[in-house]
């Protein structure tokens, strides 16, 4: 199991790399640069970057784990009836 699991770990780093060098070799050094210097581009991708997703996916989380909760105590409630 130890070995598959190792294999595993390789392969995915393998994957990655290869999709990483993939997106750079296409990559034209002239445009990334000026879209770099792009404030307007550059501070809204930072903004959805890091500030906008991270703030949606924990609002997502929270409201998953909200409607878990109300279930659970649905039937709770119900247990406690029946008792």
């Amino acid at each position: 199991m130890d070995a598959l699991k190792h294999l595993l770990d390789v392969t995915l780093a393998i994957f990655m790399i290869g999709n990483m060098l993939d997106m750079g070799l296409r990559l034209d050094a002239r445009k990334a640069l000026h879209d770099l210097r792009d404030l307007r581009f550059l501070l809204a991708s930072l903004l959805w970057g890091f500030v906008a997703l991270p703030a949606l996916a924990w609002g997502l989380a929270f409201g998953q784990v909200s409607l878990i909760t109300l279930a659970g105590f649905a039937v709770l409630r119900w247990l406690g009836r029946q008792a």
